[in-house]
Parts: structure tokens; C-alpha cells; sequence
């Protein structure tokens, strides 16, 4: 099956290319509590400090850019369009480069440190075709602001080296469940990947025999390999247990986990998409299914409420509605926050939710297919 077209614009290819740093940045919380937990080998941090070099150039260039633009006497177009597509450019860059220096310092993807030579590199060929083609072909002179260009080629080359320490190279291993969410049971497991689909749109299954067991030098959990059965590429997702505390009963079908425990790596987008694609149909005939769908029906409604409450949680105190920059994880419309994710629908969509699950859970104990108490 041919791979699918994740971007049409140049600017995009290009990033693809060079191998973009994929997923988000550790916060700075996570990042200390990382650090207190097991602290990075010393060339990876150097080579952390050396690839932060980057953003910093980057973002400096782009206040050089916004000063000549006000200073400048040209007119409207060179004193604004232009200057405002460049710092884009140039600051869309620079968070790109620091999330890949957090990340690899964090999780281990060395790649981020890498692309920054990557997108330089790329540049610099047609950058140098020019410049013979400018100096021999036409006759100019050689100017010292030529060299700007390799000079900013050199700068980010400056971690790479330190990439090939033996420390650095089995960091990735030693931290390799920092890249997955924190579950706390299969159920969870399962939750996440229908809120995080595979990069072509394709929600991912547990195979029959599960995930793979595995251990990093901090603890334990499972990874998921495999092809993804729409596009072909090849994907793994982490998954790190939960301490023991926080892990669901193991003999509860329904269980998320412990109630009010965080960690599962789920941002506001993902427990609304689980909320509404999981919740009871409305056009389910309870007393007419079958045991097997009402089981479905109960299990899956169970986390629809459960994703309801944890966006309820979401609405702070002093405000009506989830925040926007709590919508993380699965995209949702722009408009979405203002329509249903205020906490008077909420509050009426988790009682509703809530009943129906409750009708097919008093139905299923009614044939003897379901224990008698639910998970609330």
C-alpha cells in the first residue's frame, strides 16, 4: 500500500525531509521530575546545551529581522508581509528545534538534535549553487557575509559528534517508557489508542497475545509494535505501569484505574473524542440487544462516563468552560469548547451518559452476565 501524503506545501517537505522531531515536549515539570529520577549522561546534556545553541540563533535572527523592518524606509509590503512570514518561519523553526533538544535530553530521540544540521544542510546546497553560480559565473566579488549561511551549518553540527558516546547511545534504552503514557489498566490502554490514531488516521488494536513486556532501567511496562494495517509503516507505542497504589483491580472488567489519579497521558481532546464516539447509542433497544453488544455497550459507556468526569475536572474553578489550551491530544473543531465543552453540558451529558449505562448495567445483571455493583 503506498505511504500516504502527510504534507503538500514545500516548507512542509522540507521538515519531513530533514526529520521533523515527532510528538510533544516534556513540560518543565516533567522534565525535573526526570531529572531527579535518573539524570541524563553528561555528553547528552553538553549535546543539549550545544543543539539549544540553535533555537537561540534562530530566535535572535528573527529580532534582527523585526528591528530592520521598523528602522527600514521601504514601504508596506517589505516593512510587514515580508517580515512577519520570516519570523514565523524562523520562530516555527526554533520551537522546532528546542522541542528536539528537550526531547532527545528527556526520552532519548536523539533525532531531535540531528535536525537542525538536517534543515541546514538542505539549505545550504542551493545556497552554495548560488554563490558559484554569483561569483564565478557573474563576476562578483566575494563577500565575508557569504559564509553566514555554512557558518549556521557549523553551529548546529556542534552536538552531533557527541551523539556516538556509548552512554549517550544506550540512553534511549534505559529511558524508553518516558516516551509512552503512565495506565494503570488494559482498559486505559485500550482508551488510548482510540483517542491517538496512528499518524494516517488508523486507530491501532492490542494484538491477541497483547503487548510486549519490557523494563527500562526506571520501570516496568509494555510496548506495541507492529505495521499499521492502512498505510504499512512500521509504529511503536510505550505504555509504563502505574505504581501499584494506583493500578485497577485487576478482577473489574470496567476499571480505569484509581479514581481521581492522573497519568494516563490523555489530554482534553482525547476525553472528549472517548466521551462521545464511546457513550451508550441513543438507538440501542436495551431490553433487545444481545448479551454480547449490552457488554460492549456497558464497558464502553463506562469509560464515556469516566471521560466525561475527567473534563469536568478540566473546567477550572472560576470559569464556565474547558480551557482551549486543555484540549490537548486529539484535535477537536476550534469552535467545539464554546458549544459543548461548558460545564452545564457537561454536568447534563455525564447524568445521561450515566443512565443509559446504568440501564443496560441493571439489564446484564437481569440475565446474570454482569457483577452487581459498577465502578462508581
Amino acid at each position: 500500500m503506498s505511504r500516504p501524503v502527510t504534507t503538500t506545501n514545500e516548507f512542509g517537505k522540507v521538515l519531513q525531509a530533514a526529520g521533523a522531531p515527532e510528538g510533544p515536549s516534556p513540560g518543565w515539570a516533567e522534565l525535573h521530575a526526570g531529572w531527579r529520577s535518573r539524570r541524563p549522561p553528561a555528553a547528552l546534556v553538553l549535546a543539549g546545551v550545544l543543539g539549544a545553541l540553535t533555537p537561540l540563533a534562530l530566535a535572535a535572527l528573527a529580532v534582527l529581522v523585526v528591528a530592520r523592518a521598523v528602522t527600514s524606509d521601504a514601504g508596506l509590503f517589505p516593512r510587514v508581509l515580508v517580515p512577519v512570514l520570516l519570523v514565523g518561519i524562523l520562530l516555527g523553526l526554533a520551537a522546532l528545534c528546542l522541542r528536539g533538544v528537550l526531547r532527545a535530553v528527556h526520552l532519548g530521540d536523539t533525532r531531535g538534535l540531528r535536525f537542525p544540521s538536517r534543515v541546514a544542510g538542505i539549505v545550504c546546497v542551493p545556497v552554495a549553487g548560488f554563490l558559484v553560480f554569483w561569483t564565478q559565473v557573474r563576476g562578483n566579488p566575494v563577500e565575508a557575509s557569504m559564509a553566514a549561511p555554512f557558518a549556521f551549518l557549523a553551529l548546529t553540527l556542534l552536538p552531533v559528534p557527541l551523539l556516538a558516546a556509548p552512554a549517550v547511545r544506550r540512553w534511549p534504552t534505559e529511558v524508553l517508557l518516558r516516551r509512552g503514557p503512565t495506565v494503570r489498566s488494559g482498559w486505559e490502554v485500550w482508551a488510548f489508542l482510540q483517542a491517538r490514531p496512528h499518524r494516517c488516521g488508523q486507530v491501532l488494536a492490542l494484538p491477541p497475545g497483547g503487548a510486549e513486556p519490557v523494563a527500562d532501567a526506571e520501570r516496568t511496562g509494555a510496548v506495541l509494535r507492529g505495521a499499521c494495517p492502512r498505510c504499512g509503516q512500521p509504529y511503536a507505542v510505550t505504555f509504563a505501569d502505574a505504581p501499584p497504589d494506583e493500578r485497577a483491580a485487576p478482577d473489574d472488567p470496567l476499571a480505569l484505574g484509581a479514581r481521581g489519579s492522573r497519568g494516563s497521558g490523555l489530554g482534553g481532546g482525547d476525553w472528549q473524542h472517548l466521551a462521545t464516539t464511546l457513550a451508550v447509542p441513543e438507538e440501542l433497544d436495551v431490553a433487545a440487544a444481545g448479551t454480547a453488544a449490552l457488554g460492549t455497550a456497558l464497558a464502553h459507556g463506562a469509560v464515556s462516563v469516566q471521560a466525561t468526569a475527567e473534563l469536568l475536572a478540566l473546567v477550572p474553578p472560576h470559569r464556565r468552560s474547558v480551557p482551549s489550551w486543555r484540549l490537548a491530544g486529539h484535535p477537536l473543531p476550534l469552535a467545539q469548547s464554546t458549544r459543548e465543552l461548558t460545564r452545564t453540558v457537561l454536568q447534563r451529558q455525564a447524568g445521561e451518559r450515566r443512565a443509559r449505562v446504568e440501564q443496560v448495567h441493571a439489564e446484564l445483571v437481569r440475565r446474570g452476565a454482569a457483577p452487581p455493583d459498577l465502578p462508581w
